[in-house]
């Protein structure tokens, strides 16, 4: 994922070109969406999935008939019918899908609305062949990892990630096949660390 943190078009030009520069030297580094004659694409799967997030210029990249990367979706993106090739990721504000009666501290255990909703939620991104990631979780825990991973959500964040792995480089799952490589933390597998070293 790129994080566009700066003005979105003229950066995203730029890292369209640095991109365009490796792929020229190296066929095949990174997934390629070529616009096709009915407005959608083609995708050639690469070694690289590359996600703009951010800043997204969005009408650019939809302006685009060769991209390098895709764009990263927000919840008012599922059930619009946008094609994976180009929305390939939700990533949404815990907040954003979760206030009011279905708020959570994420202390304890999950309240059985929430779960409801998380469940449906995971159920309408994946139905629609994308995979799910949620930032601003209520705390960085066992206690909304361990949901998050029975919902089977995608993409699971933690930002204490070396600071809490026994073995970093053995602490990484990607669920879903044919759909772009991810490393988030198995939060089953924390807790098992955790437990070991009690």
């Amino acid at each position: 994922m790129v994080d566009i943190k700066s003005e979105d078009v003229s950066t995203y030009e730029r890292l369209h070109n640095v991109l365009t520069n490796y792929a020229v030297d190296n066929p095949g580094l990174f997934t390629t969406y070529t616009k096709n004659a009915s407005g959608g694409y083609d995708t050639q799967k690469g070694a690289v999935n590359v996600i703009i997030s951010g800043n997204r210029p969005r009408d650019y990249m939809l302006s685009q008939d060769l991209r390098y990367a895709a764009y990263d979706g927000r919840a008012d993106d599922i059930g619009k019918g946008i094609a994976p090739e180009f929305i390939p990721l939700i990533s949404g504000n815990w907040n954003t899908f979760f206030n009011s009666d279905l708020a959570w501290d994420g202390l304890g255990t999950i309240p059985d609305d929430t779960k409801a909703a998380l469940d449906d939620i995971v159920a309408q991104v994946h139905g629609e062949n994308k995979i799910l990631r949620f930032w601003n979780l209520p705390i960085d825990a066992p206690s909304v990892w361990g949901p998050l991973y029975d919902a089977n959500v995608d993409l699971i964040r933690d930002f204490q990630r070396i600071k809490y792995t026994a073995n970093k480089n053995d602490n990484h799952f990607h669920r879903r096949e044919g759909l772009p490589t991810a490393t988030p933390l198995s939060p089953n597998k924390y807790a098992r660390q955790m437990s070991a070293q009690r």
